[in-house]
């Protein structure tokens, strides 16, 4: 009986950890879950996104170290997490985050230096206003250009703010004297009051992401009216300068949830082009799909997200490349 028992034992003991060897993702794995996801919805729910495994304790900081800085990039705002900070080593962590910023300050400062080298725009057209009235909830809605004339775009950038990107955009944007329209999150508002007043106190436009970036249609209805109200609120805890813009998380809306936008005189924003800077973590890539996509299009509202490090490294060179093909810069506001 005692043989058998043991056996048993062994058996089980073996069964759990092909399991758990089966269960268990590589960092390939999840750098190839990346590159795989169709679109930023997809990969934040994807079950190998980066938040995930550590959370679950699948992936250690020290696996990560191997990594180029590009591919270390895609655990980026992973690794800036609370449950990051709460279960990994500290000193280790700070490291991965300190060489993915390092690797993208150095792009952006020889951009920098080679574009102030060759190409002056001091003459440039300052950013056109483009009015809306909000009574009854438009919807800019995809294609629809938001309004803009042949050759313009309006810069909007999500998820933020973020306290060391958002900053640096703020200073790129002010050498171009570009405004652009911030839709930022009610949680990352709250965190970071200062930027919010800044964002402001520079001529952009803040607009509501919602408090919590949660994935809309999943939740009931309320809950959703509370993450609009939520975000709206945190915002104007600091500042009553907020344009009556609403953006959906992944873009995810409810035909319930845009019926109550268009109730309580919200204008709902969606995109023309977007960039996918959250994907395209090469910085030279993403500068040429980027102008690529707007050049494609022509002109229309832009998406880009200031919690990203390799959007902040080129958005000098896509400003400019704009430019030097004449395209102007464009900024929605409430009439």
């Amino acid at each position: 009986m005692k043989v058998i028992v043991v056996v048993f034992s062994i058996l089980f003991f073996l069964a759990c950890s092909e399991e758990k060897k089966n269960q268990t993702i590589s960092v390939k794995d999840v750098l190839k879950a990346h590159q795989q996801s169709q679109d930023f919805h997809q990969w934040i729910e994807s079950s190998h996104h980066p938040y995930n495994l550590i959370k679950s304790h699948q992936i250690s900081c020290q696996e990560l170290q191997s990594l180029s800085p590009e591919q270390l990039s895609v655990f980026y705002t992973a690794l800036e997490s609370e449950k990051a900070k709460q279960t990994l080593e500290p000193s280790c962590r700070q490291g991965l985050i300190d060489r993915v910023n390092d690797y993208y300050q150095s792009f952006e400062q020889t951009q920098k230096a080679n574009l102030n080298s060759s190409r002056v725009f001091n003459n440039q057209a300052p950013t056109r206003q483009v009015p809306v009235n909000a009574i009854g909830g438009p919807v800019f809605w995809y294609g629809e250009r938001g309004g803009l004339d042949h050759k313009e775009v309006s810069l909007t950038f999500d998820d933020g703010p973020h306290p060391r990107l958002t900053p640096k955009l703020l200073d790129i944007l002010d050498e171009y004297n570009v405004k652009a329209t911030f839709f930022v999150l009610g949680k990352n508002a709250k965190a970071y009051p200062e930027i919010i007043k800044e964002i402001v106190r520079r001529g952009h436009k803040l607009a509501n992401h919602s408090h919590s970036h949660h994935n809309l249609p999943k939740y009931s209805f309320n809950h959703g009216v509370e993450e609009i109200e939520t975000g709206f609120d945190e915002i104007l805890k600091i500042t009553d300068l907020v344009e009556p813009f609403f953006r959906f998380p992944y873009g995810a809306k409810t035909s319930a949830l845009q019926k109550y936008l268009k109730s309580t005189d919200v204008a709902t924003f969606f995109w023309d082009v977007d960039t996918l800077d959250w994907k395209k973590t090469n910085p030279q890539k993403l500068l040429a799909y980027s102008t690529e996509q707007v050049f494609k299009y022509n002109n229309g509202i832009v998406l880009f997200h200031d919690v990203q490090p390799q959007t902040i490294s080129v958005m000098r060179g896509f400003i400019e490349e704009l430019l030097l093909n004449n395209y102007r810069f464009a900024q929605h506001v409430s009439d």
